[in-house]
């Protein structure tokens, strides 16, 4: 069963921070149809109990994004945060900010 997903503050507002991005709305789109129908495939963060990960690709002139949330219920996903990648901003293309 699909789930609802609902924006919180700090997500609303860090998401008007990211300003103009070409093309938000697609990449949206596709992150909130896949925390619809199966938020529990995206990774748990470590250290944290019920907060999960999803990541969206660099295509296009699109930056890559992360967006934090967490499963409520089989009913309804939380929408936590949402950045810019900083690892691919300083060239580095890893979680712990190292390149290849």
């Amino acid at each position: 069963m699909p789930r609802t997903v609902v924006e919180n503050e700090t997500f609303t507002r860090m998401l008007h921070e990211l300003g103009d991005i070409r093309r938000l709305d697609d990449v949206l789109r596709g992150v909130y149809w896949s925390l619809h129908q199966r938020a529990e495939e995206w990774p748990i963060v470590a250290g944290f109990e019920r907060v999960r990960l999803a990541k969206t690709d660099e295509v296009g002139g699109i930056p890559r994004l992360r967006i934090w949330f967490r499963i409520l219920s089989d009913y309804e996903v939380e929408l936590l945060a949402i950045e810019q990648d900083p690892c691919l901003e300083n060239g580095a293309d890893h979680e712990d900010g190292k390149s290849d």
